[in-house]
């Protein structure tokens, strides 16, 4: 009896030791990871915002979270046209927006590459970018901003 469960221990380990070398040879794929943020606009752009995430003055303010390297968004504002977006931040810290992620019409075609970690700043409706997307009307009035963010396209 003994000696029937020593073998039948010793085949299975050696059938474990000729699997496990197989199995570490294959390499796992990325596994996609999204998280879902919103944020509301109370009035378009102007020369200066007030880029809160609840009710913003001509922008939004949404931060990303560490390992998200990519946003999708599509915006619904009350009138029921497009409107234009621009995806910035501010990465020196001097309250301007210098850093350029991308800008949409209503809603991304694919991904944008971003900073992980850092506070997005979503214009609305501003006139530079409503000319640059060719977004009609392109205006904001207010509403709604859904944003994806993810760690793959």
């Amino acid at each position: 009896m003994k000696r029937a469960i020593a073998v039948a221990l010793t085949l299975g380990l050696l059938a474990g030791a000729m699997v496990a070398p197989a199995e570490a040879g294959k390499k796992k794929k990325p596994k996609r990871v999204e998280r879902q943020a919103q944020g509301t606009y109370a009035a378009p752009a102007t020369l200066v915002g007030s880029c809160t995430q609840t009710d913003g003055i001509g922008c939004m303010g949404i931060v990303s979270g560490p390992g998200e390297n990519f946003v999708s968004a599509e915006v619904t504002d009350s009138l029921g046209q497009p409107v234009a977006i621009s995806v910035e931040a501010d990465l020196d810290g001097n309250n301007t927006t210098e850093t350029d992620f991308g800008m949409f019409c209503g809603k991304t075609d694919k991904p944008i590459a971003i900073e992980p970690g850092v506070e997005l700043i979503f214009w609305v409706g501003r006139a530079d970018v409503i000319a640059a997307t060719a977004c009609a009307p392109g205006i904001a009035t207010q509403g709604t901003l859904d944003v994806t963010f993810s760690n793959l396209p």
